[in-house]
């Protein structure tokens, strides 16, 4: 359910310090309505933090470099878990290209660099069709990742002609929507 809510509210963030180093975070951004919801999971995996900004009417749940080092990305890959989405998966292989060349790149322009030259591989590769993601998306996570996702990208409305609707959208990905 975590991984469908980072990949419709979330994101991996990796931004440069005043110092061009590289900070690293997982973020989720939700209604202040929804802070319940993020202060679950905060307890349940004893990481993080969480700031509300009654201004913009935002809660944000805040993963540090260091709780996803030590912590999420252990019990992401013990799990066998991923992103299903392009932009959160790409996210996610580039900090883990981060983390595993942390000798060599420390400073912001290092992964520019990298990137420029094409340098980072996936560290998991998302399925490229349907078949595949028969065979590598077990139905259990594919149902606890889309009440995730559901909870971060659903709608429900009221068209002008009385219909009640419900909606789930993401761009760009098809393939996970068939």
């Amino acid at each position: 359910m975590f991984k469908g809510l980072v990949d419709g509210d979330g994101y991996i963030g990796i931004n440069k310090t005043k110092n061009n180093y590289i900070r690293i975070n997982m973020v989720i951004n939700l209604h202040i309505s929804e802070e319940k919801k993020l202060r679950d999971i905060q307890k349940k995996l004893k990481i993080g933090r969480i700031n509300v900004y009654t201004k913009h009417n935002v809660a944000q749940y805040i993963i540090s470099r260091t709780d996803l080092q030590e912590i999420l990305i252990p019990l992401i890959l013990y799990h066998n878990l991923f992103f299903l989405t392009k932009t959160r998966s790409t996210q996610f292989n580039k900090k883990m290209f981060i983390l595993e060349n942390a000798n060599h790149i420390k400073k912001k322009f290092h992964i520019e660099k990298a990137e420029k030259n094409k340098k980072i591989p996936p560290f998991i590769n998302l399925p490229t069709n349907l078949e595949n993601y028969k065979l590598k998306v077990t139905s259990e996570f594919l149902k606890n990742w889309l009440i995730g996702f559901t909870i971060a990208e659903g709608s429900f409305y009221i068209k002008n002609n009385g219909d009640a609707k419900f909606s789930l959208k993401q761009r760009e990905e098809t393939i996970l929507f068939d």
